[in-house]
């Protein structure tokens, strides 16, 4: 509902002041910049037949921030190298990444257009533990270098309370704890 995806019953949802539920489109393209989604299903959400450095490159089109193709060329080397990969994952096809390849390019392209707020759905699903825990502290460590915040979403309490520095408990779509992470 926070991405606009699925439409509330009723409420409101407010950020930085306004409710987004009621914004216009011009409103909703801003609020789109400000707020990005690293899903479950990474591969899922990567379009297969597109190289790594177009995917990684679609939000910085779509926002228009980058004036010529030397720059956006410039700005997803940056934005690999972020992620601790090398340009040489720009030219590969999903499928031929791992499960932590794979999140690494998401979370580079949630980083593409500086964004805000970053809802993580789960983000060390269905990966090894020990791939997990880097996602995990590489996630940490992104969070610290930039000027945003995090959605977390799992069911790993140990998890969320190591990123986290409140945490939501919802049952049945209800808030039921809320509170310090401390």
């Amino acid at each position: 509902t926070l991405l606009l995806i699925e439409k509330p019953q009723s409420g409101e949802i407010l950020y930085q002041g306004k409710n987004i539920l009621t914004l216009p489109r011009r409103g909703r393209k801003w609020f789109r910049s400000q707020v990005q989604m690293i899903s479950q299903n990474t591969m899922g959400c990567m379009n297969p037949k597109m190289k790594i450095k177009d995917i990684i490159a679609e939000p910085l089109i779509t926002f228009q921030l980058c004036k010529n193709g030397n720059q956006m060329k410039e700005k997803v080397s940056e934005l690999l190298h972020t992620v601790e990969l090398t340009d040489e994952y720009g030219e590969k096809y999903p499928f031929q990444l791992s499960g932590g390849q794979a999140r690494r390019v998401a979370v580079a392209r949630s980083l593409a257009i500086n964004p805000k707020m970053i809802v993580c759905d789960e983000p060390t699903s269905g990966l090894d533990l020990s791939i997990g825990a880097k996602i995990l502290n590489f996630m940490k460590q992104v969070h610290d270098s930039f000027d945003m915040s995090y959605i977390w979403i799992s069911h790993n309490l140990h998890e969320v309370s190591y990123v986290s520095d409140r945490i939501i408990v919802f049952y049945l779509g209800c808030i039921v704890e809320s509170g310090k992470t401390s």
